[in-house]
C-alpha cells in the first residue's frame, strides 16, 4: 500500500455495522456468510456488482473456504478480478483459518505485492494453519509461508513442464 487504506473485516456481521460509512473505506473483506447478509447475493460476482453499484471506490476479498477466494480491487479507472483456488489439505482443525488469511493478505497488501502474490500467501497460511490444532498457535510464521509458496510453485512449474501434461501434444 503507498497510501493510508482503510480495511474493514466485518466478522461477525450484525446490526451495528449499518453505521459504518462504506464509501470511506478502500477495502471490505467478508466470507460468504457475511457478503449474502451484507448484499443479499450468494455468487462472487453478484456480491461485487452489489458492492461495486453501492460503493464505486471500494475493493472486495471474498473468501469461500475450501472453495477458494476471490478478489474484486477497483483501480483508477477500472477494477480487477482474480481468483486463488484453496491447497487441499486434510483439514484437523479449521479455527483461525479466516483471521489467517486475513491476517497475510493485508500484510501482503502492506507489502504493495501484486494481488495475486497477496491471495496466494493467504491462502497458503490458511492451508498450513488448518493442518494444525488451534486458533493462534495454529498460525505459521511468514517464512515457513514463504517456504512453502516457493516450493508449491515449483511443484506447479515442474508437473506442467512434463510433455503428458502439455494440452495439444499427442502422446506416443
Amino acid at each position: 500500500m503507498t497510501k493510508k487504506e482503510f480495511i474493514l473485516n466485518p466478522s461477525p456481521f450484525n446490526d451495528r455495522l449499518d453505521q459504518v460509512e462504506f464509501g470511506k473505506l478502500d477495502w471490505l473483506l467478508v466470507n460468504e456468510i457475511e457478503a449474502e447478509q451484507f448484499t443479499r447475493e450468494n455468487t462472487p460476482e453478484a456480491v461485487w456488482q452489489n458492492v461495486h453499484n453501492r460503493y464505486p471506490k471500494l475493493s472486495l476479498l471474498l473468501t469461500q473456504g475450501s472453495r477458494g477466494s476471490f478478489a474484486f480491487r477497483v483501480n483508477k479507472a477500472s477494477w480487477e478480478k482474480e481468483f486463488q483456488r484453496a491447497y487441499p489439505v486434510k483439514a484437523v482443525d479449521t479455527t483461525g483459518a479466516g483471521d489467517t488469511y486475513t491476517g497475510f493478505f493485508i500484510s501482503s497488501l502492506m507489502k504493495n505485492l501484486p494481488l495475486t502474490e497477496c491471495m496466494r500467501r493467504a491462502s497458503m497460511a490458511a492451508a498450513i494453519s488448518v493442518m494444525r490444532s488451534g486458533a493462534a498457535r495454529s498460525i505459521p510464521s511468514a517464512e515457513e509461508v514463504e517456504k512453502a509458496v516457493l516450493q508449491k510453485m515449483n511443484e506447479d512449474r515442474e508437473f506442467s513442464s512434463r510433455p503428458e501434461y502439455l494440452p495439444g501434444l499427442a502422446r506416443e
